[in-house]
């Protein structure tokens, strides 16, 4: 019921879970989930603190308790909770994610250049942390070569996307800071040609 998207029956359903056996961490994180879900956030970090209590070790908790500090707009809390997270789960690709956005949005880049990087090597086919990097990249000036590596793997990944324009753009815009008229061109036109068909997709 919760992968289908029917929220009030895996609701229910968990709870009929808990009412047999209270103590079963994986019921109430799924629980505190579902209220996420709902926005129901008090309801929800009632739930998952319990199942660490159970489970001290329990995936994906702190960053699920981090979820609940951001939409409640407390960041520095986010963070701390992100941040345990991935010191105990070093593979978990969405925090490295999340903090990746979090310290760009901060301007603290180097943090947040080192999360994307992470990212990357955490899952090699999701295209944004590519993009994101190159992005930054160009608009700062600084390691040009690796922004156009980094735009290239980026426009490489399917499907074709926002992103993908996104590194057509970065690509047309250092080839044309080069002087690189060929490039400049080949990029500009794949750009047009993309947004063309993204903006009919749209209709």
């Amino acid at each position: 019921y919760f992968y289908k998207g029917d929220v009030p029956n895996a609701k229910k359903n968990l709870e009929k879970s808990i009412d047999l056996e209270s103590e079963n961490s994986k019921v109430l994180y799924r629980l505190g989930e579902i209220h996420v879900q709902t926005k129901e956030y008090d309801k929800a970090e009632d739930y998952i603190k319990k199942a660490l209590k159970i489970f001290k070790d329990l995936r994906g908790a702190h960053y699920m308790l981090g979820e609940i500090k951001a939409a409640q707009n407390a960041p520095d809390e986010a963070v701390a909770l992100y941040q345990k997270e991935i010191e105990q789960f070093p593979d978990s690709f969405p925090t490295a994610l999340k903090l990746a956005d979090i310290y760009m949005k901060k301007s603290e880049y180097s943090k947040g250049i080192a999360f994307y990087q992470k990212a990357i090597q955490l899952q090699p086919s999701f295209k944004l942390p590519y993009i994101m990097i190159a992005r930054y990249y160009m608009d700062s000036n600084q390691k040009l070569d690796e922004a156009v590596s980094l735009a290239r793997k980026g426009i490489a990944l399917e499907p074709p996307d926002e992103l993908t324009l996104m590194g057509y753009f970065i690509l047309t815009n250092i080839y044309s800071r080069w002087g690189d008229k060929t490039l400049t061109e080949h990029y500009s036109a794949l750009g047009e040609e993309l947004y063309r068909k993204l903006e009919a997709e749209k209709q």
